[in-house]
Formats: structure tokens, C-alpha cells, sequence
């Protein structure tokens, strides 16, 4: 995982942007990775919302995920695909957190190619 100041990554800035226009966090957590299981439960004051987007910034459709696991809710397991990007954001501990941008690695080299030093 990778903290990065959203001002200096303007394609990553522009997906979280479609995602979440509210969100003012000035940084975003960037993090490689192929699946991700989402929830949507509140946990102790925190929150995520998630929204799927293609790397052009298109709003794709994400699986049902409501409710605590505990309780009956669903928490499903997505696969990300080469040209997707699911970020989150919400409330952490009561306040807006810092987004999370994930996508494989394919996906984040073709948004952000000097994340990677190779």
C-alpha cells in the first residue's frame, strides 16, 4: 500500500472525484491487489462505500453487500479486472476517511505508471 497526496496523482484524483465528489481528504491510499471482499457495515463508527469504475471513470455495477456478516448481511469477494478500479471511502472512527483506490496491477500501471519502480 502506497499513501500518496492526491494533488500530484491527478488521474487517481479524478477517479476518486467521480466516485465520491464530497470527499476532501487530500491524500488516498493506493493498493495493488486482484480481489477485494466489500462491506458495507458500520463497525464500531466506521463505514466504507465503494464504487467500481472503469479506468475511464465509467460507474460499474458492484454486487449486493449490505448488512453486518454477523448479523445475515452479505460481504462479497470481487474479482477486479485488468482496466477496474474500486475505491472506497466513508466514515472512520466518526470522521471522513482517507479514500482507498485498488486495482490490479495492470490497472494501476495504466493509471499511474511511476507508482511502479521496476
Amino acid at each position: 500500500m502506497t499513501t500518496i497526496n492526491r494533488k500530484q496523482w491527478p488521474e487517481i484524483d479524478r477517479l476518486v472525484r467521480k466516485a465520491f465528489p464530497a470527499n476532501r481528504k487530500q491524500s488516498a491510499h493506493v493498493w495493488t491487489c486482484d480481489r477485494v471482499r466489500i462491506n458495507s457495515a458500520w463497525d464500531g463508527g466506521s463505514r466504507d462505500q465503494f464504487a467500481l469504475l472503469s479506468l475511464t471513470g465509467q460507474r460499474l455495477d458492484l454486487p449486493p453487500h449490505a448488512g453486518a456478516v454477523q448479523f445475515g448481511g452479505t460481504a462479497p469477494e470481487i474479482t477486479l479486472g485488468r482496466d477496474e478500479i474500486l475505491v472506497s471511502a466513508g466514515i472512520f472512527n466518526g470522521k471522513p476517511g482517507v479514500p482507498f483506490v485498488r486495482g490490479s496491477e495492470t490497472a494501476l500501471r495504466a493509471l499511474a505508471p511511476e507508482l511502479f519502480t521496476d
